[in-house]
């Protein structure tokens, strides 16, 4: 027989303050269904923090994450946001690329000539500014009237970067 939740103290993370309805008041589940505290915390030896104990993790994370960032994967120096993706449809020399709009925290290689799969392009590597690896290259001059939209844009390879802050 399923039971309703009830404003007991167990349940009281549920329930921002006992002043206020009761959240959930429709919800019904299971005493086997209902939350637990997250297991892999407890493997790790760390325990939830109080406001996630009572509101849940959503509402714990939601002040503290800030913008989502993609990092240098050697030394962690952010150089690209996620909002700024335009593309995840590219191939680089080691596999997947994104396409972003912009990058930060980087340095310009000359420019040069290279013959891609879309056809001749006049693109400079993309470094990153604390270890100096590359990490993709910049769009400077499209050949063709189809790729124009690329001039100015960032090719990251995903094996080249990480992401931070999801």
């Amino acid at each position: 027989m399923p039971l309703l939740f009830n404003l007991s103290t167990r349940h009281s993370f549920l329930f921002p303050s006992r002043s206020s309805p009761p959240l959930f008041s429709l919800f019904r589940a299971r005493a086997s269904e209902l939350p637990r505290s997250n297991p892999s915390l407890a493997e790790e030896g760390r325990s939830q923090s109080p406001e996630a104990r009572r509101y849940g993790w959503a509402a714990a994370m939601e002040g503290s994450v800030g913008p989502r960032v993609y990092s240098c994967s050697n030394c962690r120096n952010h150089v690209c946001l996620h909002d700024d993706i335009i593309s995840k449809a590219f191939h680089g020399r080691h596999g997947r690329a994104f396409l972003f709009s912009h990058g930060r925290n980087i340095v310009m290689g000359p420019k040069q000539d290279r013959l891609l799969m879309t056809g001749i392009h006049t693109v400079a590597d993309v470094y990153c500014h604390g270890c100096g690896a590359v990490l993709g290259w910049k769009y400077e001059r499209a050949y063709e009237e189809t790729q124009r939209y690329k001039e100015g844009k960032f090719v990251f390879e995903k094996i080249k970067i990480i992401k931070e802050n999801w």
